[in-house]
């Protein structure tokens, strides 16, 4: 999922059939990603038969659909948002059901639901964040702290 239309949905990973796909930040994930909050293997992906993917939590911060991944194994369903740490968002597209580009409304609203769930604007971190950056703009200027 990303804000530039040229690049939204570019970075496709195929999973295969009878195998698991492992997610996270070590050379030995079949996955790799890398940005805050990820660390070693974070998830397990299963595809038993082309039309019924799980997600297994390993460990760290993965969120389905806003919420952290609590038990053993959950189902992935059609257009689900995965998050992986505060920077790697993923959107499930199960091929038999198109890959949902049809609505550009529908793919705005994806986006926007991602980027809340990431770091919600009421929660603290966020607020933190946010006077931090205010406060490094007045410092060094706006253009500079970007």
């Amino acid at each position: 999922v990303c804000e530039q239309a040229d690049l939204d949905g570019r970075l496709i990973y195929y999973l295969k059939q009878n195998l698991v796909t492992t997610v996270g930040g070590t050379r030995a994930c079949t996955v790799r990603v890398a940005g805050l909050g990820v660390s070693g293997i974070m998830a397990e992906i299963s595809n038993p038969d082309n039309q019924n993917l799980k997600v297994s939590l390993v460990g760290g911060r993965v969120l389905l659909n806003g919420r952290q991944i609590s038990e053993r194994e959950a189902d992935l369903k059609h257009n689900d948002i995965l998050i992986f740490g505060f920077a790697c968002c993923f959107r499930v597209v199960y091929p038999s059901e198109g890959d949902g580009d049809d609505n550009p409304s529908e793919e705005a609203s994806l986006l926007e639901k991602a980027l809340g769930e990431v770091v919600p604007e009421s929660s603290d971190a966020y607020q933190r964040c946010l006077f931090y950056v205010k406060d490094l703009q007045l410092q060094i200027g706006e253009t500079r702290a970007r």
